[in-house]
């Protein structure tokens, strides 16, 4: 069974309605959507395939680059999932979804202080979206990890103030964002 309860004949199905669509305008955006069916379906080089395609006609297209960071997540080519969901955020820096990508790719790559950025902009837009918190406490907790790594090998970094620092902003976040949780 595919992901999101469909099955594996209901997603093929879909992708195959799309190709014909796209044989039909090759210029239309259903690429898009295609390769989002295609990732469900656990098609990553296909959705990566037709991604490259479509992105030769609508190079600026948002929603395709941040699909095409899903697909290169999927298949593990890391650094250039990070360029391609950089540019999605750089082009629209509101892309929640680029946003929260992004920050799981820091977080998978040891680089939580990082992640925590990627975040700052959903938290200030909606300081109540739990699947951002979730992350941002994945995030603090990979941050602190590290930190009492060092401090047990004696080790002091000027970046211990950074994290430090994002830490701090961290702490004032989810504070602030229980106190809004409360007033609503």
């Amino acid at each position: 069974m595919a992901k999101h309860g469909k099955s594996r004949e209901w997603h093929e199905a879909v992708i195959h309605e799309y190709a014909r669509m796209m044989v039909k305008n090759p210029r239309s955006h259903v690429f898009v959507s295609m390769a989002d069916t295609c990732l469900r379906a656990g098609r990553a080089k296909l959705a990566l395939d037709v991604l490259n395609k479509g992105l030769r006609w609508h190079p600026a297209l948002n929603a395709a680059h941040v699909q095409k960071g899903r697909a290169l997540m999927a298949l593990g080519r890391l650094p250039e999932a990070k360029q391609s969901l950089g540019y999605a955020m750089r082009s629209n820096a509101q892309n929640v979804l680029a946003r929260k990508l992004l920050a799981r790719l820091y977080l998978e790559t040891g680089e939580p202080a990082r992640g925590m950025e990627m975040l700052d902009e959903i938290r200030r837009l909606w300081p109540d979206h739990e699947p951002a918190a979730k992350l941002y406490d994945e995030l603090r907790g990979a941050i602190e990890k590290e930190m009492n790594g060092k401090e047990r090998a004696g080790e002091r970094e000027p970046a211990d103030t950074g994290r430090r620092e994002a830490l701090g902003t961290l702490e004032r976040w989810l504070g602030n964002a229980n106190k809004m949780m409360v007033k609503g």
